[in-house]
């Protein structure tokens, strides 16, 4: 094993026994050479001299390590060339054959979904969303106990007023460092309860309001609604799960067409044949 980090001590391969061409020679293991011209773009512009040797001396060796382990993997009794050639094919052909399904699907999938499609598709498995957790609508705010006009944000919090939702709105996008205002949404309410000194307990049916603080905060919370554990999720809340689950069963229709074309076509051309069977 050679290795050769300082950029001014670099060999040329040709000038040298170690290799036979004029490529400039960063590293050897055995019979494998590491070249400069390999990790030329390692040295990134702007960065000084001794932080690009530093990344280059860093990359060689890991190389150098990888290498020797390689070598010694290779050289193992139990190592099955044969089994290791045949795992490269049938990964090779993996790739080849996912890139080329993958550019059919980008030309052919249709990724419109309406919402009459969301809604069948969360009626027909409205088991398969099942809450393992309790959610809520409502509006959140957290707000430094500075914050100037703390008082008043009981009353804009608990109106529904497009004059009260408007103030509301804009003293959280100036003062609050957390919040939600939309009560249509659903949200994780153990995602509130962790990093918030609001208690589990605080949530019933009907609205309700509850605040907390601590050294640094005021956390102002309004329930709307609440559903727990085991209640049927909210359609709203399972939205993005149900178009991901509608685009993934698309993908597998054009994957089966697409197979099936291709694999009937050749069959029309006679590009194969299956011996011993009639």
């Amino acid at each position: 094993m050679a290795l050769l980090c300082s950029c001014d001590n670099w060999p040329k391969a040709g000038n040298s026994s170690i290799a036979g061409d004029n490529r400039t020679a960063v590293a050897r293991v055995k019979d494998k050479f590491l070249y400069a011209d390999e990790i030329q773009g390692l040295a990134v512009k702007g960065l000084s001299r001794k932080d690009s040797i530093e990344i280059i001396e860093r990359f060689t060796n890991a190389w150098v390590r990888r290498q020797v382990f390689l070598s010694k993997a290779g050289e193992a009794d139990e190592v099955n060339e044969a089994e290791i050639e045949r795992k490269l094919v049938d990964y090779k052909q993996t790739l080849v054959a996912y890139e080329f399904q993958k550019r059919y699907i980008a030309h052919n999938l249709d990724t419109l979904i309406t919402e009459a499609q969301l809604e069948e598709y969360y009626q027909k498995n409205i088991e398969s969303f099942i809450l393992k957790h309790t959610v809520i609508r409502g509006r959140y705010l957290k707000v430094p106990l500075d914050a100037p006009g703390i008082d008043k944000l009981y009353n804009l919090m608990s109106s529904d007023k497009e004059e009260d939702l408007n103030e509301l709105a804009s003293y959280a996008s100036r003062f609050a460092q957390e919040y939600f205002l939309d009560t249509q949404e659903w949200h994780d309410f153990d995602d509130i309860v962790k990093k918030t000194p609001v208690v589990e307990n605080i949530f019933v049916s009907s609205a309700k309001f509850a605040a907390a603080k601590d050294s640094e905060f005021q956390y102002l919370f309004l329930l709307k609604e609440s559903r727990t554990k085991g209640a049927k999720a909210p359609l709203s809340f399972v939205k993005n799960r149900i178009r991901n689950s509608i685009l993934n069963n698309r993908k597998v229709k054009i994957i089966n067409t697409l197979e099936d074309e291709v694999y009937n076509e050749a069959k029309k051309n006679n590009e194969f044949d299956i011996y011993g069977q009639s």
